[in-house]
């Protein structure tokens, strides 16, 4: 159908907008930063529940199962008889390296949880479930490292690109909340031929001509938005708003006082009809 579509009515569609090379570079790093923070997540929950089964004291001593300090413990002492060995100098060495604070009141509250008593398994499955358990230590520990290090490709790229001063001056964006967000939207560079007259407003363009109609659009509900201009979508348009308000039009300074009252979307309605 998609195929048919494309040979009879090829001269009603438009071409789709692409993003700039900096744009889609942020993309890629971006969606693999996300993609291993989800893997660490995962591996996270699996070694809660290996232990769970067999070590329930663990749980009780570490609150973050994927901390650098709670994987440095879990590799020396997978199984609750060689963690109950454990001296308040190894405990308070580990600590310290993650950089924490009360090193000697937590060493001394993880060391009395590891040494409670629980019921335990066999010895064959013990050590079988202190086997799995190691093999998560080690990947958790790799993701860990990984995703520090893709972190700062991430930041490197974010920095490159001129919209990142301003998508970081919007409330609640910072670095890595700020990279996803522009690699959700993009940055088509030849939108403004695209839409015809009817251009997306973006953080890092200049707005075109406001009317009612637009803002209505903009912060209307979606079937308001289908009779204007394509936007960046409901997400996105407290970032468009912010851009609009930048403008010295005197019908933005009274938009912007009905919108603070609550009154700014049945208002835009009538309008835009």
């Amino acid at each position: 159908m998609l195929a048919d579509m494309v040979r009879t009515d090829s001269h009603q569609l438009r071409p789709v907008a692409g993003d700039s090379a900096e744009a889609e570079a942020i993309e890629v790093v971006t969606q693999a930063h996300k993609a291993l923070i989800w893997e660490r997540t995962r591996h996270a929950q699996r070694l809660r529940h290996a232990l769970r089964d067999y070590f329930p004291a663990a749980l009780q001593a570490f609150e973050d199962l994927a901390a650098a300090d709670t994987l440095e413990l879990l590799a020396k002492a997978p199984d609750p008889a060689s963690a109950a060995k454990l001296t308040i100098g190894q405990i308070s060495a580990a600590l310290k390296r993650a950089r924490r604070q009360g090193v000697t009141g937590k060493a001394a509250a993880i060391q009395a949880a590891l040494r409670t008593a629980h019921l335990g398994r066999p010895t064959a499955v013990t050590a079988a479930y202190a086997a799995t358990v190691g093999s998560a230590v080690a990947v958790l520990t790799v993701l860990g490292e990984q995703i520090k290090a893709l972190q700062g490709q991430v930041g490197d790229h974010f920095d490159r690109h001129p919209a990142a001063e301003i998508v970081l001056s919007q409330p609640g964006l910072g670095p890595v909340l700020g990279t996803r967000v522009l690699a959700e939207f993009g940055d088509p560079e030849d939108q403004d031929s695209l839409r015809r007259g009817n251009r997306l407003v973006t953080p890092h363009q200049t707005p075109c001509r406001l009317t009612p109609k637009l803002l209505g659009c903009l912060c209307g509900p979606p079937q308001l938005r289908e009779s204007g201009a394509p936007l960046l979508g409901e997400k996105g348009w407290r970032l468009n708003m912010s851009t609009v308000q930048r403008s010295a039009s005197p019908f933005i300074s009274v938009s912007s006082a009905l919108f603070k009252r609550g009154r700014y979307r049945s208002w835009s309605r009538r309008r835009v009809r």
